[in-house]
């Protein structure tokens, strides 16, 4: 009998206080308000990008932290991403309520 391979994706965890996470992103949350600590890209994320066109493409994020600039591409325009990190920072939020993001599983 084999063994199993690890799962691919960690489940999601219920974060009850959004006061216990850190958003590195200042963010509008359904149900929570603003949030955010360090970065406000609100309204530059395209100039932030570089004003490249997305629309129909796939993007890869490599350490993608909270995961908002994928979240905000695939907002902007037609496209998917697929963000991956090799672990969670300490202190780094988890995906935002109705994200579609989900994190690696640790190996």
């Amino acid at each position: 009998m084999s063994a199993q391979p690890p799962p691919l994706f960690v489940p999601a965890r219920h974060v009850a206080d959004p006061a216990e996470c850190t958003f590195y992103h200042y963010e509008e949350l359904p149900e929570v308000g603003l949030v955010g600590s360090q970065w406000d890209l609100r309204g530059v994320e395209e100039a932030y990008l570089g004003g490249v066109t997305l629309s129909g493409r796939r993007v890869l994020e490599m350490g993608s932290a909270s995961g908002y600039l994928c979240r905000a591409m695939e907002k902007r325009e037609r496209m998917s991403s697929l963000s991956i990190s090799r672990r969670r920072a300490r202190g780094t939020s988890p995906p935002s309520p109705g994200s579609t993001s989900r994190r690696p599983a640790p190996r």
